[in-house]
């Protein structure tokens, strides 16, 4: 198999379609034998993406969890404007 360049979502669109030609059932035994085999290249696709993703991803916050510890806290880790902000055991606001 070679190198498919498709976007995963696009892959995605193409699975769900192959599956729906699947599930109603109109296809012959040959058709159906190549609609399988192109799911799984398919899926083979978006698991490399997928997993190419979590990398990039690991890396970018792993980047992050080094920075000096006086540092503010990175913004996904920040309470959101409109949150309350839960007290603790005292009774005061934790925060």
């Amino acid at each position: 198999m070679t190198k498919e360049k498709i976007s995963y979502e696009d892959a995605v669109r193409e699975i769900e379609l192959i599956l729906a030609d699947i599930e109603g059932g109109a296809l012959g035994v040959d058709e159906l034998a190549e609609k399988v085999e192109r799911v799984t290249e398919l899926l083979k696709i978006c698991r490399e993406r997928l997993y190419r993703t979590e990398q990039k991803i690991g890396k970018i916050l792993g980047e992050e969890d080094k920075a000096p510890s006086g540092d503010p806290a990175p913004p996904h880790e920040q309470a959101a404007p409109d949150e309350p902000v839960e007290p603790d055991e005292s009774g005061t606001p934790a925060g």
